[in-house]
């Protein structure tokens, strides 16, 4: 059975994906998963990076656990903050929702898992320029692609602009962080270790 309708809920750790994805699949009624989730479950990974404390995958194992995946689930809704792995398996997303949180704000939720510094500033880093929204527009267009800022907003606020986005409303919002100087000098200081 190939699927019907995949909507995916991407950004980067922290920025709320769980929590959106959580809320959408019970109003849709449509099964969840998160790629990591899959990609453990089917054994996709070669080993376990104890410094970064996450797991790295086996590319061409991923790539097809995850294709088959999807496409043995009929509609589905997906979390990931890799893009590109879901483009280099052939999905066509119907939406991808790219969830978008201040740096400043990203760097407290994500100290509050106790992760390792290195970690937190790689994922600001990564937020700042937006590189999952970049990835989403570069591998599935500019109409497929909808950016939701998580920074100050509730869950069900958020859900409600995903589902405007899921059943056709506009969002072409794009969140540039590196317009916000604060942010870039926020995020500056950490990558520097000041």
């Amino acid at each position: 059975m190939g699927y019907l309708m995949l909507i995916v809920v991407a950004g980067t750790p922290g920025t709320g994906k769980s929590s959106l994805a959580s809320l959408l699949t019970r109003k849709l009624n449509i099964p969840y998963n998160s790629l990591t989730e899959i990609i453990l479950y089917k054994g996709a990974w070669c080993e376990y990076d104890w410094r970064r404390r996450s797991f790295l995958i086996d590319p061409p194992v991923a790539l097809r656990a995850v294709s088959e995946w999807v496409r043995d689930k009929g509609s589905l809704l997906l979390e990931t903050h890799d893009v590109e792995l879901l483009w280099e398996a052939g999905l066509e997303p119907y939406l991808v929702i790219v969830l978008r949180t201040r740096p400043s704000i990203l760097y407290t939720r994500l100290s509050r898992r106790g992760w390792p510094r290195a970690k937190i500033v790689e994922n600001l880093e990564a937020e700042l320029v937006g590189v999952v929204a970049i990835q989403a527009r570069e591998y599935y267009g500019e109409r497929r692609v909808c950016e939701i800022d998580t920074s100050t907003i509730n869950p069900i606020k958020v859900l409600a602009e995903a589902m405007r986005a899921i059943t056709g409303s506009t969002c072409d919002r794009r969140i540039d962080w590196l317009g916000f100087d604060e942010e870039v000098a926020f995020v500056s200081r950490l990558s520097l270790g000041t």
